[in-house]
């Protein structure tokens, strides 16, 4: 009744499922299979991964698949949907609240474009229930998915709602034993579809309020971001947007090591939660038509029941911290040396100069095996640039990093002076006894080198420090044999 009641439907319209991505799938290819004698269906490009992976199923089956662009706001527009249809149109399947942007798509108009055409409507409601109101009557929709999680119930729970339109135009893909009015076969999660009963309870009592706090939370985010990033662009509509998305994009930063230092203080991710960590670029930042250097460069700030103001005050802080500096204020590495200074009292200069920082996506001390990685050294200093030039005829580079107030764990140690052979990639050295921050010494195998800076694979070293000394590897790193030409610029650690 709960789930239901939530989304304006009778209890008898709602299938329960494991999630959002099982109900989808239930919706697009249940009928699919079902209506065998049309065999063409309509979709976007900003929707969930779950579902356009659905749609290449059922190209691989033999429909036909269109693709519909967004607009500059990153919506769906109703004329495109109405465009795109054919007479053996026989399912549209578009979301109604976009899982990175947070827009909200224009559902009840698109439907009103199906009107007479017997084409069905599928909406991935996910991140819509439970954030803004939803009556599955006004949108128009013969099939809604949603998942408990979202709204803050259980994981692997979720809902499909069934019109009574779609019902007899919808094939199980589990018949089993006639569960769900034989839509969904099974032994039903009992626990977790009363927890999901629980959460849209709450969700449904705290609605309007809710909303309205979270609203102002996310406004009081994106001002202080504003005033503080000159160019700081919003990606979708400012208008149609639910309350506790915010999707910006910073100008002339690196996103790899955005993402690293904002991640030190602040839980974001540049693209979809459930796609962090494998590295790909949004494939909806890229339908809006962002490069794959703006995709990089953007953050997902979500802001939800439990987000305090003291949160968004810390959140803009350590943004603006991490954008100053990577768009040339004060560096990693000064501020990590200034700390040192203060906590050992330590008088007089370290000579430390950084000439790089290391840009990944590694938020937390890592140890990565040899040849999991690849991570790129840029150059911050012009003036050192042209060294990078002597580089290119060695294979490995020495990369000294400085892991200030980083504790490490699982370092693997490989002894100085191997002779005559390229060591695995592995820690030297991991501290040095006269300073209060450790030091690790890696060796890491080139890649490529361009005028700016160069790529290299397996460094194993503590990730997300600022390069502080490198130079190509010799076998006896205490006595360079004459073969080895260093680069100029190199600087060496002193006290």
């Amino acid at each position: 009744m709960a789930v239901a009641s939530l989304i304006g439907a009778s209890p008898a319209g709602v299938v329960f499922t494991s999630g959002a991505t099982e109900a989808s799938y239930l919706a697009l290819l249940g009928v699919a299979s079902a209506w065998t004698g049309r065999r063409h269906v309509i979709t976007s490009a900003i929707e969930h991964k779950a579902v356009l992976d659905a749609m290449r199923q059922l190209e691989a089956l033999g429909h036909e698949v269109t693709v519909l662009r967004p607009d500059a706001d990153g919506l769906v527009s109703p004329d495109a949907v109405g465009a795109a249809l054919r007479p053996d149109t026989a399912l549209v399947s578009i979301m109604l609240v976009n899982n990175e942007l947070g827009t909200i798509n224009p559902l009840a108009e698109i439907a009103a474009r199906l009107a007479g055409t017997g084409a069905l409507l599928h909406s991935d409601a996910a991140q819509a229930v439970g954030r803004l109101a939803v009556d599955v009557g006004a949108l128009g929709v013969d099939l809604l998915a949603l998942s408990a999680h979202k709204l803050y119930g259980p994981r692997g729970v979720g809902a499909l709602y069934v019109s009574e339109r779609a019902r007899g135009s919808l094939r199980p893909l589990m018949p089993g034993g006639g569960q769900e009015g034989g839509l969904r076969g099974g032994t039903l999660n009992v626990a977790g579809i009363v927890g999901l009963g629980a959460a849209c309870e709450l969700a449904g009592a705290e609605l309007e309020t809710e909303q309205a706090r979270v609203g102002a939370l996310r406004d009081r985010l994106l001002a202080r971001l504003e005033a503080a990033i000159p160019g700081l662009r919003v990606n979708g509509s400012r208008s149609a947007r639910v309350a506790g998305n915010l999707n910006i994009t910073l100008p002339d930063v690196d996103g790899d090591a955005l993402l690293a230092g904002v991640c030190e203080s602040v839980a974001v991710t540049s693209g979809a939660a459930c796609s962090a960590g494998r590295g790909d670029t949004s494939h909806v930042l890229a339908a809006l038509g962002l490069s794959p250097e703006d995709a990089r460069a953007t953050l997902r700030l979500c802001v939800g029941r439990f987000t305090t103001s003291e949160e968004i005050e810390r959140a803009a802080d350590a943004i603006i911290a991490v954008a100053e500096r990577l768009r040339g204020g004060r560096t990693q590495v000064a501020a990590a040396e200034d700390e040192s200074r203060r906590e050992t009292g330590a008088a007089g200069s370290y000579c430390v100069t950084p000439l790089g920082v290391v840009h990944n996506a590694i938020s937390e001390p890592t140890y990565i095996e040899w040849a999991t990685v690849r991570l790129r050294i840029e150059i911050v200093d012009p003036a050192q640039q042209a060294a990078l030039a002597g580089l290119e005829d060695y294979s490995h580079v020495v990369v000294l990093t400085w892991l200030h107030l980083v504790e490490t764990t699982k370092v693997r140690h490989t002894p100085q002076g191997l002779v005559g052979v390229v060591p695995q990639v592995g820690m030297f050295a991991c501290r040095c006894p006269y300073r209060a921050n450790p030091i690790a010494v890696t060796t890491a195998r080139i890649i490529s080198v361009d005028a700016s800076g160069l790529v290299v694979e397996g460094l194993d070293a503590v990730t997300g420090t600022p390069v502080l000394d490198l130079k190509p590897y010799t076998p006896r790193m205490d006595t360079p044999s004459g073969e080895v030409r260093y680069p100029e610029w190199v600087d060496r650690l002193t006290l």
